[in-house]
């Protein structure tokens, strides 16, 4: 699993960050793999189209969480259209630090509180004034999709986890794939 899942991840940050649009409905019937390895997406009749400012800010978000860097996770937040600007950063504090907490209690658990993690998750949208960008449903739904693939045929395969690591890998290329260099994003 782990060379198929690092494969498949590897498609979907290529589709995303470099591309600048993804398949937004991977579930099993639309993914194959060869004998080879090779990875086929098929039906793309769902595709969700990423402009770069969004590109830079998920990459920015997703290296702020892999740092645990929550000041840059909140202004990614603001960004992204997360929270409203006429709320306070100390209130959104707080619910920042709640969805770290839920990012460090979701690794290395089993699927079903994985599941209990998202519910709490979606509380924390609905306790917080948060709020989900269209754009970024599709994003988040791929996600989950993308996670029941992985604990399909790994029970103890952990998305956040993954994903923390291969963006970590991959830094670099993400980096460039946005047009954005390392030093630069320094």
């Amino acid at each position: 699993l782990t060379e198929f899942a690092r494969r498949g991840a590897n498609t979907f940050l290529d589709m995303i960050f470099r591309d600048g649009f993804y398949h937004a409905d991977p579930h099993p019937g639309n993914l194959l793999v060869e004998t080879d390895g090779t990875l086929i997406i098929l039906d793309w009749g769902m595709v969700v189209e990423i402009p770069r400012w969004t590109r830079e800010t998920i990459l920015n978000v997703a290296l702020a969480v892999g740092r645990e860097d929550l000041d840059g996770i909140i202004n990614g937040m603001y960004q992204l259209g997360m929270i409203s600007p006429e709320v306070s950063r100390g209130e959104i504090r707080e619910a920042a630090i709640e969805i770290m907490r839920f990012v460090d209690r979701a690794q290395g658990t089993g699927r079903e509180r994985v599941q209990e993690l998202v519910e709490e998750l979606f509380d924390t949208f609905y306790t917080w004034p948060l709020i989900l960008p269209q754009e970024l449903v599709y994003f988040f739904r791929a996600g989950m999709l993308l996670e029941g693939i992985g604990f399909r045929y790994d029970p103890h395969f952990n998305g956040i986890h993954f994903m923390r690591d291969v963006i970590t890998d991959f830094r670099s290329d993400i980096l460039r794939t946005t047009g954005r260099e390392p030093a630069a994003m320094a």
